[in-house]
């Protein structure tokens, strides 16, 4: 099960750009999953680039056994590129595990933790510090399966911070805990970091969980034609 657990980050980088200057819609990028419809629709795809590079970023949770379809539409000036894709864990190995990620707007990450029996007993929280951010992310952690909305409580987590933490309090054994991420207003790169404490841990002497702060801002996808492809296989 190779890509049970990642988080992929598809990448065209306009490598006109290098030479030409940059510019925002040389090129649009677009991912289908299985074939290519006639219609060429698809919730997953970038217009703009960033320093000449486009992004699109599928979580763990979407990402299927199955063949993928890159597509690349070339604007009306024409321009060469290069294809990257790169896989970021979806699982968090144990305490003190760290997990790079990457993300783009309104797609989301998912990265999964879970502690045994005797885990619990000596050290029954769990925090995960997120740190390398330079725009705003949402965050939440979910027990059972991953979070597809912004479900209360979630939290907007500003580059301000640098370093920013998400407590969960007496996680129970066994379970799956899902940490989502969903991406605000640019494509960003994080890192995630996760520590198992116990009550002796905190100033005051329990576990306390951060505030939550109830926002409401959804980023929307739309579609559009497309033509060209390269493929990419997923393998669970």
């Amino acid at each position: 099960q190779e890509h049970a657990h990642d988080n992929v980050m598809f990448g065209v980088e306009d490598t006109s750009a290098i030479n030409f200057g940059y510019k925002l819609n040389a090129l649009s990028v677009h991912l289908f999953r299985s074939s290519i419809p006639s219609d060429r629709v698809t919730p997953y795809y970038a217009l703009t680039a960033t320093h000449g590079l486009y992004e699109i970023s599928v979580s763990s949770h979407d990402v299927q056994e199955d063949m993928y379809y890159l597509s690349v539409l070339c604007g009306p000036t024409g321009a060469n590129f290069r294809v990257r894709i790169r896989e970021f864990s979806g699982e968090f190995l144990g305490a003190g595990n760290s997990i790079d990620g990457q993300l783009c707007p309104g797609n989301w990450a998912y990265h999964k933790f879970s502690l045994d029996t005797q885990q619990v007993a000596s050290t029954p929280h769990v925090r995960v510090t997120f740190s390398g951010f330079h725009e705003h992310v949402y965050v939440l952690v979910h027990d059972g399966e991953a979070p597809l909305h912004l479900v209360n409580p979630f939290f907007l987590i500003s580059p301000d911070d640098q370093l920013s933490t998400l407590t969960s309090c007496n996680v129970v054994a066994d379970h799956h805990y899902f940490v989502g991420v969903k991406g605000y207003l640019e494509c960003l790169d994080y890192t995630a970091t996760i520590t198992y404490l116990s009550d002796a841990d905190f100033d005051s002497g329990k576990c306390e969980e951060e505030e939550a702060v109830e926002i409401s801002a959804y980023v929307g996808l739309h579609a559009l034609e497309v033509d060209q492809f390269s493929k990419f296989t997923a393998s669970a």
